[in-house]
């Protein structure tokens, strides 16, 4: 297989995962592995439009928490990107 596995981060109780696909419905950009025996809950995207049409306080308190994650999780990436692009001057100017 031409699969490349690498670790992105480590996820703590109450943390969540697959919420880009959850909302974009494109396919998931990465799998999850658990160290210990877990216990998840499921969403799918009918269960979301539903939760959205029958709980709508609680649906915008739940946006609000997946925003605020994506928002902390892109800056983390950009984070990566400005270092690896610094690693990467530095090494073509020594």
């Amino acid at each position: 297989s031409d699969e490349i596995i690498f670790f992105i981060s480590s996820l703590k109780k109450g943390d969540f995962f697959g919420e880009m696909a959850l909302i974009t419905e494109y396919p998931r950009s990465a799998n999850a592995f658990a160290k210990t025996d877990t216990i998840l809950l499921s969403m799918t995207r009918d269960s979301l439009i539903r939760f959205k049409t029958e709980h709508p306080l609680a649906f915008g308190k739940f946006a609000f928490v997946i925003a605020k994650t994506l928002a902390d999780r892109l800056y983390k990436v950009e984070e990566r990107i400005k270092n690896i692009i610094k690693a990467s001057v530095i090494s073509a100017i020594t």
